[in-house]
């Protein structure tokens, strides 16, 4: 379907026919591949200005956006119907991408914090990371006794707002380097 949509310009009629036909599919897919989701989104741009409700779901669910979607969903239950969306699919989407943007933040964090961060029982927390694991979105190391996951990777997720919190930690990660380079001149310099 994203094949056929990037044949079309936002301009032709045929265009909203498949943006919604994309969108909709996209939204309905529980564990959609990153991969597809990202590639989706410039495609979906003029989808903004014909059917700007269902745009405003994409962007939310697919940014992770657990917050704002309750509210949005409770707000066009109309939207849900015309386009037969679940919103048990919406929630556990948003939720996978949420858990993975919050494991791209942080390297470890306990089955309570994950919980708390996605509105859930802690008991359906250890769930939600076995799915992102399984769709490709983070990997990392579970401890069950303890109740932890150690995070090793994490597909890159960017939404609008977080270059600058990107550009943040690069420059922290250059300091961090640039203080190891400096300590390891220093003890060579002590040792000689």
């Amino acid at each position: 379907m994203v094949k056929l949509l990037s044949t079309y310009t936002p301009d032709e009629p045929e265009y909203k026919n498949y943006a919604v036909m994309c969108a909709v599919e996209g939204l309905q897919s529980p564990t959609q591949d990153e991969t597809n989701r990202t590639s989706e989104y410039p495609l979906l741009q003029g989808l903004e200005k014909c059917e700007k409700d269902l745009f405003d779901l994409l962007l939310i669910v697919n940014s992770g956006d657990f917050q704002r979607l309750p509210d949005f969903l409770n707000n066009h239950q109309d939207l849900l119907l015309q386009h037969q969306l679940d919103q048990a699919t919406l929630m556990q989407r948003a939720r996978l991408l949420c858990l993975a943007r919050l494991c791209g933040s942080r390297s470890q964090m306990t089955y309570m914090e994950i919980a708390k961060e996605l509105c859930v029982p802690k008991e359906e927390a250890e769930q939600y990371i076995v799915n992102a694991i399984q769709t490709g979105l983070i990997e990392g190391r579970m401890d069950q006794i303890k109740e932890e996951f150690a995070v090793t990777r994490t597909q890159c997720i960017v939404v609008d707002g977080e270059w600058e919190n990107m550009r943040c930690k690069i420059q922290q990660w250059k300091k961090n380097v640039q203080f190891v380079l400096d300590s390891c001149d220093t003890f060579m310099k002590t040792r000689d």
